[in-house]
């Protein structure tokens, strides 16, 4: 495990890879000055702590340039007595969270665990068998990698990120688009083609709510249900009377 602070603070360095070496043995603390000196430590890195201190003017902004550069979890780190606005400011500029110093290894650790647990979460989108993997703009289904434009992944990703609840035509527009001029019919292709490419074997369906928005939720046994109702009202008696034996597929 990889962990970067930016610091000159070599006892803190020490001090925070005892901490995370009591959970995992292979963490190790890499003490740097600035963005250049981490630029390439930062591809394998898993945790990055700023020590607000030993930046006391220009932390935002190295908080920012390093969140430019790193989507990981970045945490700031400042002494007990530091102001609130201090804080803030960090968090506004990009931190996940900010730690009082010193360090509380038993709070420290099961802190940086959950932190850990977030990230990883949030690298991994799934809805049904879908699943969306922000980092990489994936999706796959059982494993199997979907072949999707950049646009589509960005309209799933949108959908996904809001499963089960409704996410207004505007914002979706806005989030694909990013401010083009786009109509409702482009979007309401682009969902059409996602329905197409998503098929069964997702595991998710795009529900529309006419003149609001969309979806996306995981088919559950009571849709496939329906589904069969539906199809053998339409199909007639003989259907019905396969009705049985296909919900004992099921």
């Amino acid at each position: 495990m990889d962990v970067l602070l930016f610091s000159q603070d070599q006892q803190l360095a020490t001090l925070l890879g005892r901490i995370l070496r009591s959970r995992w043995d292979s963490a190790w603390v890499h003490l740097v000055a600035n963005l250049d000196e981490a630029v390439e430590r930062l591809d394998t890195a898993e945790l990055v702590f700023v020590d607000l201190a030993a930046y006391p003017r220009d932390f935002a902004r190295l908080i920012q340039e390093i969140r430019e550069a790193w989507p990981g979890p970045l945490v700031a780190l400042c002494d007990e007595h530091a102001e609130s606005e201090r804080q803030v400011i960090a968090l506004r500029a990009g931190a996940d969270e900010v730690y009082e110093l010193p360090p509380e290894p038993l709070l420290y650790l099961a802190r940086i665990q959950a932190l850990l647990r977030r990230t990883e979460a949030a690298r991994r989108m799934r809805v049904g068998r879908l699943v969306l993997l922000p980092d990489t703009a994936e999706a796959l289904v059982d494993d199997r990698p979907l072949a999707l434009t950049p646009r589509e992944f960005r309209l799933l990703h949108a959908l996904a990120a809001r499963a089960g609840r409704i996410v207004p035509v505007e914002e979706l527009i806005e989030a694909v688009w990013e401010g083009e001029a786009v109509d409702r019919s482009t979007l309401r292709k682009f969902i059409q083609r996602l329905r197409q490419k998503l098929g069964p074997q997702a595991g998710v369906q795009i529900v529309a709510r006419p003149g609001i928005g969309y979806s996306l939720k995981p088919v559950s046994f009571q849709d496939v249900l329906e589904q069969i109702q539906r199809a053998v009202a339409l199909a007639g008696p003989l259907a019905a009377s396969c009705a049985p034996l296909c919900l004992s597929w099921i």
